[in-house]
């Protein structure tokens, strides 16, 4: 196979924005792995929903809900959903 060299400018229209954000190389790379399937990319709060829970739990001292409320932007009662949750 030639060596191709891929540009900002040979990429269709749709693509340029995500090439800017990961780079060229790493699409081709996700172009690779996942061309042609329908591939699903969370909101930027359910991808770290699980780190935050973490965060949340690492945090918690007994005495901080209303600190980790603001912190997080969470209602006490989830915060306390969260501790509780294994």
């Amino acid at each position: 196979m030639q060596d191709i060299t891929v540009t900002m400018e040979s990429l269709a229209e749709e693509l340029q924005p995500i090439a800017e954000i990961i780079g060229i190389d790493k699409l081709i790379e996700l172009s690779a792995f996942l061309g042609g399937t329908s591939f699903y990319i969370p909101t930027k709060k359910n991808l770290i929903k699980k780190a935050t829970y973490m965060a949340i739990k690492k945090e918690f001292n007994g005495d901080n809900v209303k600190e980790l409320v603001k912190k997080y932007d969470l209602s006490e009662r989830t915060i306390y959903r969260i501790i509780q949750s294994v």
